[in-house]
């Protein structure tokens, strides 16, 4: 009987430990795409993005931003340059005074070749953070 209790309560712990275990770790997630970046592992960097902003509860707007920012670059390496502008869209929303993400969002407007909008971009990151990287025309 002793033992019947030792088990029961085994498993119980184990049961309780497995919905846990699964639960998604945005920093470990961030931290994993950036690896899965640094190898040139785009496609795998936007799936544990993905997994981030698919449950933002309870994550600060910075992060969240950054998410999206991060993100949208791996889009613009697959040349997913649609998905991307969409993800600096919602970064902006976010942060509508960012330069980095303006700075971002105008090479993907020059790859697109919109300069019309790569311009806009680049002239209002500048105008917010002179040291800013963006396209030079």
């Amino acid at each position: 009987m002793r033992n019947f209790v030792r088990v029961v309560m085994l498993a119980a712990v184990l049961c309780l430990s497995f919905p846990l275990s699964g639960q998604a770790n945005p920093d470990q997630d961030f931290s994993d795409a950036l690896g899965a970046i640094d190898q040139g592992n785009f496609p795998k960097a936007v799936e544990l993005l993905s997994r981030i902003l698919a449950a933002p509860e309870g994550i600060q707007k910075k992060n969240l931003m950054s998410a999206y920012n991060v993100r949208a670059l791996c889009y613009a390496q697959l040349g997913q340059n649609d998905n991307a502008l969409a993800d600096f869209n919602k970064a902006l929303e976010i942060d509508p005074k960012n330069a980095e993400i303006l700075g971002n969002r105008a090479f993907v407007w020059q790859a697109m070749g919109n300069l019309d909008n790569a311009k806009a971009d680049a002239k209002a990151a500048k105008r917010i953070d002179f040291k800013v990287k963006v396209p030079e025309f």
